[in-house]
């Protein structure tokens, strides 16, 4: 079986037992909610986004609650309801107690999605979503999750306490376990690779490193090097409450380490370490097969986690649509978003959306918020006080949104775009870049930089060209962006060029996505066919690009963080960081590195010292604020010898050093791969670019098509060529991209 490509076939079996499911899933498709509720899983996303930058192990807590409610009575919701005079609740479950987590995030999410779709979602489907969500944003698959589930009336204590499996089972017993909810020896092991991220309490594997099945040694399937780090951890007479990771190599990403791990001997629980150290098991050989394949192990966890998804489920008529999740609706008494079971201060963020603006969304460091303008507040306000003021669900259509993927209609993008209507676009656009390279060869570099500051706010929809007016705040003013961005005269000079031979046609989001790739082509690097259809924004957001543009200290996790934002992946990360083969920055955006680095006194330890030096007689302490090349070996060319410093430890902003000397870190063999081949970074490069200029794109009727780029039509004055604001001839680069 180790090497055969798994194959899933869901059969499904009734087993009369241990509430054994009921299947009326025929009614569950993915565009359930298409017409009734389209921005719901951009809604979820959000939420879970915004809660994973404090928490990186809400992604864990929401799959396995999501795995914890289908197992008892079906996907019904039922493990998110309180007790109540009518209701037991499964929260209070051995396996559940003090244990499971994320109701609050569950509540935040539905009480957005009331705000948005009130009386339509389901709780059910909302820890479906956020399943999926999780999986996403730890660096893991993604499925269509069909959707029209219904919640329960009821929940079970009894069998919670039954049907959950517990961490000291033997492989029969997780069989038997499985099988009982209609699934297989093959949904066991990859469902169990859940246990690829997040974290477990001493109390459920302590006896595997002391007294495992009270033989008074440790359990000998444990790595005995493992045995005393967890020892470490949780020592024999301590309280059990400490936690550990459940993946020590990666504990916060989904990948197929997990079964490494369970190879090596380093499984934290029994009924992990059972699926590979049974004798003779039929679970070695797939255990095997996703440790060696991780896109194996990701397609049939996609398969296994939907085919979960439709244990026991409600539809139609059966069931209700909970307003709150953790009531059913005649057992209601508070606000629909508080948290189950927490009696603290709630701090809710509202932002009043009209019903119009609902329908335009934009982006915003991990929130979607209306494309017109909204106020937002804060209310810090207790239980007791919500209830006397009778807010409810009806007053939260002011609600928190608070992010989610850009939104994309890329699928109306094409490279032919303007093959009818101005079939010399490219042409146009690539010589007046050329001949404003010959004077500046920097202008490469500092307009490949100029579609990423656009892109990677409100996506790529030019809003970074617009000048201040009575109604804009212009994005150039962002701390990111000022005295900084370079070539907004050069965008304008294209445009008047392009409307000259095609008026009111080509969009000046097009010309930036169209000057990165003339740019990297007339730097040596790659050229790729553009898709072409953006069409321009009527706003900016000075706010969003202070927030969501990457800064030139950030660390790795802050990075993959703001990647993760635009729905970009590490490999994304790594390699549209690239385009610092070529281009300048200012010694303020690194000048710590060399004299103070993070507050020590001393430089940064991963600055080679050779390097350091030569910085230092750039960058004097103290000294005025020059410039210096990002690669000094290539300054203006596009090539792979970025890569080649950071593994010499030449990497200019922190920001880029990150990549290759953060300890234990996956981007390191990325780095390392572009760098041993050319090719292989500029063929990754090209696939980033088309992926980030997809970002939020607006087409059809969206939006509009500029006549001049640093205004939007009705502000616009006669002659195109008039300069964004543009105050420096310096290029800053003060983001990290």
């Amino acid at each position: 079986m180790g090497s055969m490509r798994l194959v899933v076939v869901a059969v499904w079996c009734v087993v009369a037992m241990h509430g054994g499911f009921s299947v009326s899933y025929a009614q569950l498709s993915p565009k359930f909610y298409d017409e009734t509720c389209p921005q719901l899983k951009n809604i979820v996303f959000g939420v879970i986004l915004r809660a994973s930058f404090s928490d990186p192990r809400i992604g864990a807590s929401l799959i396995r609650l999501h795995f914890h409610d289908c197992f008892v009575q079906g996907c019904d919701g039922s493990v998110l309801l309180n007790n109540t005079a009518t209701i037991e609740s499964e929260q209070d479950a051995v396996p559940n107690k003090n244990s499971i987590r994320g109701l609050n995030v569950v509540n935040d999410i539905k009480t957005m999605v009331e705000a948005f779709c009130p009386a339509t979602v389901s709780c059910a489907d909302i820890l479906a979503i956020a399943a999926e969500v999780a999986s996403v944003l730890g660096g893991g698959p993604s499925w269509p999750i069909p959707l029209g589930r219904r919640d329960s009336l009821t929940a079970n204590l009894t069998l919670a306490n039954q049907n959950l499996p517990a961490p000291f089972f033997t492989l029969d017993q997780l069989k038997a376990s499985f099988a009982v909810q209609g699934l297989n020896t093959i949904d066991l092991v990859t469902l169990s690779g859940a246990h690829t991220f997040g974290r477990a309490h001493c109390s459920t594997f302590i006896n595997r490193l002391y007294n495992f099945n009270n033989t008074g040694i440790p359990d000998p399937t444990l790595n005995t090097t493992y045995l005393e780090i967890l020892r470490e951890i949780c020592p024999q007479n301590g309280t059990g409450n400490n936690i550990t990771n459940l993946d020590p190599t990666t504990p916060n990403g989904f990948d197929n380490h997990y079964y490494s791990n369970l190879q090596q001997l380093n499984g934290l629980l029994q009924s992990d370490q059972e699926l590979f150290s049974t004798p003779n098991a039929d679970t070695t050989d797939i255990v095997n097969s996703f440790s060696s394949d991780q896109n194996l192990f990701f397609e049939n966890f996609s398969v296994s986690i939907i085919k979960m998804g439709k244990i026991g489920v409600l539809t139609g008529d059966e069931g209700e649509i909970r307003l709150q999740c953790n009531f059913v609706n005649g057992d209601s008494t508070g606000l629909a978003g508080l948290a189950s079971k927490d009696s603290k201060d709630v701090l809710v963020k509202l932002t009043f959306l009209s019903s119009t603006q609902r329908e335009s969304l934009v982006y915003i460091n991990g929130g979607y918020l209306a494309r017109a303008l909204c106020t937002q507040f804060l209310v810090s306000i207790s239980v007791r006080k919500m209830r006397c003021l009778n807010l409810s669900v009806t007053v939260l259509c002011c609600v928190v949104v608070l992010g989610g993927l850009p939104f994309s209609s890329d699928a109306q993008l094409d490279p032919s775009f303007y093959k009818n209507t101005c079939p010399k676009v490219h042409s146009i656009v690539r010589e007046v870049i050329r001949e404003v390279s010959k004077k500046d060869p920097r202008m490469l570099a500092s307009l490949v930089r100029l579609h990423f500051h656009d892109c990677f706010v409100q996506g790529c929809d030019a809003s970074i060209l617009l000048n201040n007016t009575a109604t804009i705040e212009s994005e150039q003013q962002a701390l990111p962006n000022n005295n900084s961005i370079r070539g907004l005269d050069v965008v304008n000079q294209i445009k008047t060029a392009v409307e000259n031979a095609c008026p009111g046609v080509v969009s000046c989001a097009d010309i930036l996505a169209l000057a990165a790739e003339i740019s990297s082509v007339l730097a040596h690097g790659p050229d790729w066919k553009v898709p072409l259809g953006r069409r321009d924004s009527l706003t900016a957001n000075r706010t969003l690009a202070n927030i969501n543009l990457p800064a030139p200290f950030f660390n790795l996790t802050q990075l993959k963080n703001a990647f993760t934002a635009q729905g970009l992946s590490t490999t994304d990360l790594v390699a549209l960081s690239g385009a610092h083969t070529f281009g300048r920055a200012h010694c303020s955006l690194f000048i710590s590195r060399l004299y103070n680095f993070s507050g020590t006194g001393k430089p940064d330890p991963t600055l080679d010292t050779t390097y350091l030096q030569q910085l230092r007689q750039i960058c004097p302490n103290g000294g005025p604020d020059n410039l210096a090349n990002f690669d000094p070996t290539t300054p203006d060319t596009i090539d792979k010898n970025y890569y080649s410093n950071l593994q010499g430890h030449k990497g200019l902003l922190q920001s880029d050093q990150e990549l290759f000397s953060t300890p234990g870190a996956d981007t390191i063999s990325i780095v390392n791969s572009f760098s041993s081949d050319q090719n292989v970074f500029f063929d990754n490069f090209k696939a980033s670019m088309i992926k980030m200029g997809n970002i939020g794109v607006l087409t059809g009727n969206k939006g509009e098509i500029r006549k001049q780029c640093n205004f939007v039509n009705k502000k616009s004055v006669d002659i195109a060529s008039v300069a964004s604001q543009e105050s420096s001839s310096e290029e800053g680069m003060v983001s990290s991209i």
